[in-house]
Parts: structure tokens; sequence; C-alpha cells
């Protein structure tokens, strides 16, 4: 499994922002301008500086077209972790989240700037980019 990071750390286009791992793991996932993606986000009630809750990123995931995935159920203990999510949905380009952070995973890579993601991070939801 492979993580890559460098894209996704510098992908804000110059916009002073924080706590905007769902701006950027849109932006990568959909290969929109974050600039886009970052104004889409506003509308749906996202703050400059804060995070995005799930109804939030359920509404700019379906404003997009992408398809909600059923994370419960493919592990037996409940929310799977990110590995068992990569064997599960091994090609494709999907946003997931963690609890308090988002990132990508694009047939079978993780996309992600922090350093606490690992494959022992337990997904609570994702989306599917079509």
């Amino acid at each position: 499994m492979e993580k890559l990071s460098s894209i996704y750390a510098s992908i804000n286009g110059g916009i002073a922002d924080r706590n905007d791992c769902c701006v950027r793991s849109f932006s990568i996932v959909l290969e929109k301008p974050y600039s886009e993606v970052h104004a889409v986000c506003a509308k749906y009630g996202r703050r400059k500086n804060s995070g995005m809750y799930y109804t939030q990123q359920r509404d700019v995931a379906k404003e997009y077209g992408m398809t909600p995935v059923k994370v419960y159920g493919i592990s037996p203990n409940g929310n799977p972790t990110v590995l068992q999510f990569i064997k599960a949905f091994p090609k494709g380009r999907y946003y997931v989240a963690r609890s308090g952070h988002a990132f990508a995973i694009i047939d079978g890579v993780i996309h992600d700037w922090k350093s606490g993601t690992g494959i022992r991070s337990r997904i609570i939801h994702a989306f599917k980019a079509d």
C-alpha cells in the first residue's frame, strides 16, 4: 500500500485556510481546482478555518454527483480500517473520512498529508467519484 503526501500538502492554490482537509480531499478525488471546491464547500456551510459536518460533506458529494459508499459491514468489527477498505475497493476514486479528518484513496493509494492516517485508521464514511 502506498501513501502520497506531497501533492496533497500544496494543493490549496494560495488560499490561506486551515482545517481544510475536506476541501483538499474533494479537490483531489474530483480533479477540480481547490478554489472551486472551496467555494462549493462554503455554499454548504463550511466556514474558513473550520472542518465540515457529515451533512455538509454529503451535500458537497451530492452536488458533484458522487455516490455514498456503504462502509459499515466491510469489517466484522464495525467500521473498516483503511486497509480493509482498500481491499474491498481496490479501484476507483474515493473521498474518505475518519474521525476528525478526511483524505482521498485513488486506486488503492492514500492521498493525505496528515501523518496520523494509517492502515489501521477506522473509516466512518466514504463517497465514490463517478
